[in-house]
């Protein structure tokens, strides 16, 4: 199976009518020179932008089912490969965009969304506008997978195991119109800049299930897989070749995270009831092993925003129990 589409999504209405001031100094509030950040406190004006145009993608998929018959009764499997490539995207409100357009491109379009504190002399800022923009670009390549087989196991009951799983091969982001792509593939920590838009995937994720059922009980046990990856896509450690590199590159004594499994358990017992009512008991124990997540967070904003780890792709409540009933008529 194939398919090819292209697909537009319009601005919505925070892309096109947000507006917020964010005064000078405090948290945020800083511009500066080429290459520097923190420094020559300014006011920050955050906007949307009414002349966004739709952006656009091109996805293209390629797949095959396969369900043998005789030799594996009860096995299907079926793999499908996607090519997703984003033009014109919408992006937010990008200050650094705005000073390095102006500070080092000189571009007269950034330079007018600039209030210097000396007019001409663009070092020192009194006052940016960030707008909302078009322009940047995601490229994104991978498969998924999906296999199940099903044991008929006569009067012993039914044994299912299936596995879901993707594979990113690449997953190149542009920040900046007409800069090089990142990809940013891998990257299982907490350091995406501020206001981002996307998230890293890993370069693999799984769930694998099996499933005992007999008469009026049912078992499930499950584990989801996280492969390992990095903490920030920008980071360098000093085993890196031409350590220490210049900014956006972050200087790190570790970037690595280890690979995460954790196992949940599902049990259920169906109650027959007169009149074709079915009641079910249920209960559910979530992280069975109670496993603590990776050391995750990077080094960008609020990089240890989400207590130290990233709940994107590991547990961070540990183990819990659930257990409740269903009733259908």
């Amino acid at each position: 199976r194939a398919s090819r589409s292209r697909d537009l999504r319009a601005a919505n209405f925070r892309e096109l009518y947000y507006g917020q001031i964010i005064h000078a100094g405090g948290a945020f509030g800083y511009c500066g020179p080429a290459g520097s950040f923190q420094v020559d406190p300014c006011t920050w004006s955050l906007e949307g932008n009414v002349d966004l145009k739709p952006e656009s993608a091109d996805t293209k998929t390629f797949g095959i089912v396969y369900t043998p018959a005789a030799r594996a009764k009860g096995f299907q499997l079926a793999v499908d490969a996607f090519d997703i490539q984003i033009t014109d995207a919408i992006q937010q409100a990008n200050v650094r965009r705005v000073l390095d357009g102006c500070q080092i491109s000189g571009l007269p379009e950034f330079c007018a969304l600039l209030t210097p504190d000396v007019p001409g002399d663009y070092s020192s800022i009194a006052y940016l506008r960030a707008l909302s923009f078009n322009g940047s670009g995601y490229k994104y390549k991978g498969a998924d997978i999906a296999a199940s087989y099903s044991f008929d196991l006569k009067s012993d009951g039914n044994l299912n195991v299936r596995l879901l799983a993707t594979h990113m091969s690449e997953q190149n982001f542009q920040p900046t119109p007409g800069q090089p792509y990142i990809n940013v593939v891998g990257q299982t920590g907490t350091s995406n800049s501020f206001l981002s838009d996307y998230q890293p995937a890993a370069d693999w994720t799984a769930n694998l299930s099996t499933t005992y059922s007999r008469k009026k009980i049912g078992v499930t046990g499950q584990i989801r897989y996280v492969s390992s990856g990095v903490l920030n896509y920008y980071g360098v450690t000093p085993n890196d070749p031409g350590y220490p590199l210049a900014p956006p590159y972050v200087t790190m004594d570790r970037n690595s995270v280890g690979a995460y499994s954790v196992m949940n358990v599902t049990g259920s017992y169906n109650f027959g009831l007169t009149g074709g009512t079915q009641l079910q008991l249920f209960a559910t124990v979530n992280n069975l092993t109670d496993k603590t997540p990776p050391i995750a967070a990077g080094s960008g904003f609020f990089g240890n925003g989400n207590g130290g780890t990233n709940p994107v792709f590991y547990d961070t409540i540990g183990r819990a129990v659930r257990v409740g009933v269903r009733l259908s008529f």
